[in-house]
């Protein structure tokens, strides 16, 4: 099998599969809500997996102040962009998709984007620190967990991961991420 060949098999096949898992990844997607007052998000599986964050803006959530105040000089330097396209915001009584991201250790990472220090250069949401923003809304969290099988090849992982990661965003479209 020539190296072509072996890409448009992988092809194939991944479009094949790629309804099936994620129509299983939207669906198993649940809210977690995010409590702020805990420093520390328990009972997340540590494995491979792509995760989401939403929020429920209250009637204070203002979305000019929202733009303005994500990137500003007050706000964490290494933090994802906002994707001014993707933001739909037509009221206040639902949730939005914020941000989705993949990982091979989801507890870890799902608690770096609610907790980690705003000094860390690490890109993360930050979100503790927002702290107009957290109280202008609630925030949860969902994941869809790809395998916790450690001896299956990393590479083939990622794969999986990057592409149903990005087939999501391109349905659900969240506000922040430059993809």
């Amino acid at each position: 099998m020539t190296t072509d060949q072996f890409i448009k098999r992988l092809e194939n096949d991944w479009k094949l599969i790629l309804p099936e898992i994620e129509s299983e990844a939207i669906n198993t997607l649940t809210t977690n809500e995010i409590d702020f007052s805990t420093p520390l998000i328990d009972n997340i599986p540590n494995d491979f997996g792509v995760y989401l964050f939403q929020f429920y803006p209250n009637e204070q959530f203002d979305i000019n102040d929202f733009k303005k105040n994500w990137k500003s000089h007050d706000s964490p330097i290494h933090a994802p962009i906002i994707s001014k396209s993707r933001i739909q915001f037509d009221n206040h009584k639902k949730w939005y998709p914020f941000y989705i991201g993949k990982t091979e250790k989801l507890s870890n990472r799902i608690n770096e984007h609610c907790f980690q220090e705003s000094a860390k250069t690490t890109y993360g949401l930050k979100l503790s620190h927002r702290k107009e923003l957290i109280l202008n809304a609630k925030f949860c969290f969902s994941y869809f967990r790809i395998t916790d099988d450690k001896t299956l090849n990393k590479n083939a992982i990622q794969f999986v991961m990057t592409n149903l990661e990005r087939e999501i965003r391109n349905k659900i479209k969240p506000w922040i991420g430059k993809q």
